[in-house]
């Protein structure tokens, strides 16, 4: 074995180990950038797809459970402002879908500017209104507006200001809130200024 060896390294057995030698190097970093590169992309798209599954399972979550809504009392001459949403047969109370780690007061200012065109001030956070119904808790905020009605038709079919008269087909928060708030006491035809 020795002496097979001493045979291979001398003369031209050197030259060829050298060159074994460098075409391994060279073909290990052939192989290791030719592997990289789909190795690199499948890791990147595998992240990808964690990161839309969790995206996934947060929505599934909101969904399954209760969603969290800034509901808006907006009093003007005696009536209340109320938005029939698109897709909707029922009226409601202004505001919307809270997102998450959002004040109610800043989710009310924003969803009443976005859908209704009007600009809020004297927000007003009535804890004590707070109200859950079958799909959503209803976080109220109470707040004075200044301009004109100008819906966003992308979100809101129309608007009522109602004086508190029956006949109008209401979702099951409207009653709910308006009743544990002294709303009522300020709407009505007798109440406009």
């Amino acid at each position: 074995m020795a002496r097979a060896m001493t045979d291979f390294l001398d003369g031209r057995g050197i030259a060829v180990w050298i060159a074994l030698l460098v075409a391994g190097v060279a073909l290990r970093q052939v192989v290791s950038t030719l592997l990289k590169k789909p190795i690199r992309n499948a890791c990147r798209s595998l992240l990808r797809k964690m990161s839309g599954f969790k995206r996934h399972l947060r929505r599934r979550k909101l969904e399954s459970s209760k969603y969290v809504r800034a509901s808006v009392l907006i009093v003007r001459d005696g009536r209340l402002l109320l938005v029939r949403n698109k897709g909707e047969r029922r009226y409601s109370l202004p505001g919307g879908r809270m997102r998450p780690k959002e004040s109610p007061t800043d989710a009310a200012i924003r969803q009443v500017a976005f859908k209704t065109g009007l600009q809020p001030f004297n927000v007003e956070r009535l804890d004590d209104c707070d109200t859950e119904t079958a799909n959503s808790r209803h976080h109220v905020v109470r707040m004075e507006t200044a301009g004109d009605v100008a819906l966003n038709k992308r979100e809101v079919s129309e608007y009522k200001w109602w004086d508190g008269n029956a006949g109008m087909r209401l979702n099951e928060h409207v009653p709910i809130v308006v009743g544990k708030s002294d709303a009522m006491r300020e709407i009505g035809p007798n109440k406009a200024v």
